[in-house]
Parts: C-alpha cells; structure tokens; sequence
C-alpha cells in the first residue's frame, strides 16, 4: 500500500517536473532539406543557388571523449577555435570549454551560420576529426536560398514558400526537381527547444535536387529592365512588362516586369508578362493573316477593297485608324494595320466554318499558356466558337473579344517564323 502511495506521490506532486524532464528527452524524426538546386542562365552564370549554412555544438560529456583525450586536446582545440571563431581569445575558449565540461553541458554552442568554408576548416581541427563519439562535435546543417545577380529576373526566378505552398515563377514549376530528396533524421529535444541529432552526422547525407538551365541571357535582362524602368518612369505609368524572344526558337531571353507601389517608386512586384490578361490588340492580325495563307485561301497579293475604311458588320460598323483606302494586296493592309483589310477576307472566308478559325487559333497555340516554364502562366480567354455572336469573328480577327498574356502576344510572333 506504501510503494502505491510513493507512486501516486511522485506523479502529482511534480507533474510539472516529469513533464519537462520529458519534454527535454524526447525524440523525434526531423526532416532535413536536401541542398537544392541551382537555376542558370543560357551560359551557365548562376541565377539561384543554395548556401548551406551550419550551428556548431560540442558534447563535452560525450561517451568517447576521455579525462586523457581531453587534457591532450584542449590546448590545441582552444588555439584553433580562436583562429577560425576570433570572437573568443584561445584562453577565453579554454576556460569556456573547461567551465563547460566541469558543468557536463551535453550541448554547448560554438558557433551559428558557419559558411561551408569555415565549417570544412574547424571539423579539421584534430580533436573533431576522431568523430563524434571521441570529440563530442556536433554539426546541424541549414539551407538559404541567394539570388547572386540581386533584383534581376526575380519574378521569373520566383520562389517557393517555407510550407511549400506558394510557388511562383521557376523555383515553383521546377519545385519537385529542384528540391532533391530530404531525409528523416532522428533528433532529440533538449533544454531550451533545441533539437540536436542523435545518431552520427552522416545522417544528414541526402540527395541533391536537379539544376535547371534556363534561356536568359543576363547582360539583355540587365539592358531589358533598365529600359522598362526608364519608360514607365518617364510616362508614369501604373505599371509595365517587357519580353525579349528570340522569335526563330521562340527562346525567351529576358523578361522585366515593373509596376508602381504605394509611395510611388518602381519595383519588380508582379510578374504581368505571364499572368497579366488583356486584349491582344494588332498582334492578332497577324494570326489572321496565317490563318488565310495556311488555308490557301489568300496570298501577301491577294487585292483588298478597303472601300473609304470603313466596313459594317450587323448593327457595328469597323474602322479604320490609318487614312488607307481603296483597293491594296494583303500584305499593304497588314503592313498598314487595317482593320477593315484583315477583318474582311477573314469573314468571307470563315463566317461560315467559324469552328476551323477557331481551330487554326488552336494550331498555333493561342488558346492555351505559352508554356515558358514559369509557374503562374494565365491561359487565354477565349468563348468556345459556339457561343460567338455575328460580330465575334470580325473582332476577334484583329484582336478583340480574346485576352492573352504579352507573353503569349509574342508567341505569334514566333509562330511566323
């Protein structure tokens, strides 16, 4: 009846104390990140890297480590910590060793955010070399993500937040890849909150992500947002984007995006050129142009009559912005950007078989994203040709009643090649 009562005395009377003592001992499998991987330019200049960085800690009561190792390495230890952590004296880390093992600290912290250079010097250090066993040296690796080129191609280079859930641009497209394999460690909660490995460091071996190659040429990005950043600066404008391609490849080399905040300074706060929908405009004609070549229906000599640059479709009448009238070949009507000129070949040709325009527009990859390998991309709004009015494919011709990106504005531009 005693030994129930010493029981029942020790649960509750320091609850608060088994609980923490508990508490500190715990174990846990912990998820350490692989090191990512990189992201390049066209000619192998690192847009995103990894930095590895490491928290250095020291079991001084470590099973391995002796009364007799430790008085033959502690003047070497305290000497070498002092040349690769100056902030301590050799005599300071000494006595912050000594005072440390007198204590049995099973944890003490040497260091935080080591580069990975000055971590391959100090587990040099002869002591550490013996293992973690023998020398108590523990190591736990953290990684940070840098950009070395700063503010350039940002949006496009994108990110991935810490819980995974936002992922924009490259970073977010390429996650699966680029993040590698992490691996599951055993780590044990010590006093404090901090989490320290239990088994040895190779633990922490885990498999690297992929290296994405990308087509951007850094000078032109440079040269592309500098002269964005000029252009809405000098017309005020709310905001503004910039695609430079390679129209025989369709290879984008550079994409700026710049937009306006609060205090009315410019900084790369979307990326407009991919997710930003609106009306083609001109662009399109040149689509429609394809459209009739493509179908034998008309060549760059094919005679227009553009009449006194107006045409009426229905109850809305089209017009000409440009002073061109009369009768021209279809190549002066594109070269002169008319309206009536693209509009009218267009619905003698389509009007009656809307739904082969409509796939033509398919072909040439205007009704979905560009696939430029950002994450983000918007596809094209587009009404099914079922749902088109008498004045939808007129319109439509020349760049109305569908919204794009100007990335995929572009795109046609290419398709042309």
């Amino acid at each position: 009846m005693l030994f129930v009562y010493r029981i029942y005395f020790l649960q509750n009377s320091h609850e608060g104390y088994w609980k923490k003592l508990g508490d500190d001992l715990s174990l846990f499998q912990v998820k350490i990140e692989a090191e990512r991987g990189n992201i390049y330019t066209h000619d192998g200049r690192i847009l995103a890297t990894t930095i590895p960085t490491f928290e250095l800690r020291m079991d001084t009561r470590a099973d391995g480590l002796t009364d007799t190792l430790w008085k033959k390495h502690i003047d070497s230890l305290s000497l070498m910590l002092s040349k690769y952590l100056p902030e301590r004296s050799d005599s300071s880390w000494k006595n912050y060793l000594t005072e440390a093992r007198a204590e049995r600290v099973r944890h003490l912290l040497l260091a935080k955010k080591i580069s990975f250079q000055d971590f391959k010097k100090i587990r040099e250090i002869s002591l550490f070399k013996l293992g973690k066993n023998k020398s108590g040296f523990i190591t736990i690796q953290s990684n940070s993500r840098k950009m070395p080129f700063g503010e350039l191609a940002r949006r496009s280079i994108g990110y991935v937040s810490s819980n995974g859930k936002t992922q924009i641009g490259i970073e977010g497209l390429f996650n699966e890849d680029l993040a590698g394999e992490n691996r599951e460690v055993l780590m044990q909660k010590v006093a404090g909150g901090v989490y320290m490995p239990v088994n040895d460091n190779s633990e922490f071996g885990s498999k690297p992500g992929l290296d994405v190659y990308t087509t951007i040429d850094i000078n032109l990005q440079d040269i592309t947002e500098a002269s964005l950043l000029k252009s809405v600066s000098n017309f005020n404008a709310d905001h503004g984007s910039a695609i430079l391609m390679n129209v025989k490849t369709g290879e984008i080399k550079a994409i700026a995006n710049i937009g306006k905040s609060k205090d009315g300074s410019y900084h790369e706060i979307l990326n407009y050129a991919i997710n930003e929908l609106n009306e083609p405009g001109s662009v399109m004609k040149l689509a429609s142009v394809m459209a009739l070549i493509d179908e034998g229906y008309c060549d760059e000599n094919t005679q227009i009559d553009l009449g006194n640059g107006e045409q009426k479709y229905f109850d809305l009448t089209l017009k000409d912005d440009h002073k061109i009238q009369g009768t021209v070949t279809l190549a002066k009507a594109f070269e002169a950007s008319s309206n009536v000129g693209i509009s009218k070949p267009v619905y003698k040709y389509f009007h009656e078989n809307k739904s082969r325009y409509y796939d033509l527009l398919e072909k040439f990859h205007l009704t979905k994203p560009y696939g430029l390998g950002i994450k983000g991309e918007s596809p094209p709004e587009l009404k099914p040709y079922k749902d088109w009015t008498g004045v939808t494919l007129p319109w439509l011709s020349i760049g109305y009643e569908i919204r794009m990106t100007p990335t995929n504005s572009r795109f046609i531009c290419s398709r042309s090649q």
